[in-house]
C-alpha cells in the first residue's frame, strides 16, 4: 500500500507551485498527491491556467476539477472529493499556500506508527504546536492519520472544519505526538480565500483587524472587513 496521499484543495494560487516543488523533493517518493482545483468555471481565467501549467508534471500528481459554482465552504468540499479518490495509507492535507519545510519531511514521518499523529509547524515565523490537539488549535497540515480512521469532512462551510475533524479523532482513536521534531510545515501568511497573499499593512489599510486563532493559522474570515 502506498504510504501517503497528500490533499490539496486549490485556488490555483501562484504558490502552489512551491507547494508542488516541496512535495517532489522529498526523499521518500511513496506519494500521490491529489490536488481539487476548486474554482468554478466562471472564475477560472488565464492566469489560474498559467499558475497550474507552471506545475511539473509528475505521474503521482492528479488534477481533478469542481466544474460547477458552489458556495465558498473554504475548500470542504474539495477535500471531501479528494479523501474519496485517496489510496494510501496515511493522510495528509497541506493548502496551497503552505508547503514542506525541508526534502525529509516524509521520510520524519515515518515514525508515526499509530492511527494518527501531530508535530510542529512554522506559522507565520513562529514554531507552533499544540498538545493536546483540538478544536481552534490543530490546523488540517499539523497532523496526519491513517485513511481508514480520518473522519470525513465536515458537509459545512466552517473554517474550523479541520479542528471538527482533530475532535472526532481526538475522541475516537489515540494519538502520537512529536514536540521535539522540527516544524514539518512552512506557513507564512494567512490568506484564506484569497488568489494573492495579502501583506499585512495592505490587510490593516482595509479596516477592521484580523484575529488569528490559537493555531497561529486560521483567521475569522466573518471578523475581516
Amino acid at each position: 500500500m502506498m504510504r501517503y496521499s497528500i490533499i490539496t484543495p486549490t485556488l490555483c494560487r501562484p504558490t502552489l507551485k512551491r507547494l508542488c516543488d516541496s512535495i517532489d523533493a522529498q526523499t521518500n517518493g511513496d506519494w500521490e498527491h491529489i490536488v481539487v482545483v476548486d474554482v468554478p468555471p466562471p472564475k477560472f481565467n488565464a492566469e489560474r491556467q498559467e499558475n497550474l501549467d507552471a506545475v511539473q508534471k509528475d505521474a503521482r500528481r492528479k488534477f481533478h476539477y469542481i466544474g460547477k459554482p458552489h458556495q465558498n465552504d473554504c475548500g470542504n468540499s474539495a477535500r471531501r472529493f479528494a479523501f474519496a479518490q485517496a489510496v494510501g495509507e496515511y493522510i495528509f492535507y497541506i493548502d496551497d499556500d503552505d508547503y514542506f519545510s525541508d526534502d525529509n519531511v516524509l521520510q520524519s514521518l515515518e515514525k508515526v506508527t499509530g492511527d494518527w499523529a501531530i508535530f510542529p509547524v512554522l506559522s507565520r515565523g513562529k514554531r507552533c504546536f499544540h498538545d493536546p490537539p483540538g478544536i481552534h488549535k490543530t490546523g488540517s497540515c499539523m497532523f496526519v492519520s491513517k485513511r481508514v480512521c480520518q473522519p470525513i469532512f465536515p458537509e459545512n462551510n466552517d473554517y474550523s472544519a479541520d479542528g471538527q475533524v482533530v475532535e472526532a479523532l481526538k475522541k475516537n482513536f489515540r494519538y502520537q505526538a512529536f514536540p521535539d521534531m522540527r516544524p514539518l510545515v512552512i506557513y507564512e501568511q494567512a490568506n484564506h480565500g484569497e488568489f494573492e497573499i495579502v501583506p499585512e499593512a495592505k490587510r490593516k489599510s482595509r479596516g477592521g483587524l484580523i484575529r488569528y486563532a490559537s493555531d497561529g493559522l486560521t483567521i475569522d474570515w466573518n471578523d475581516y472587513n
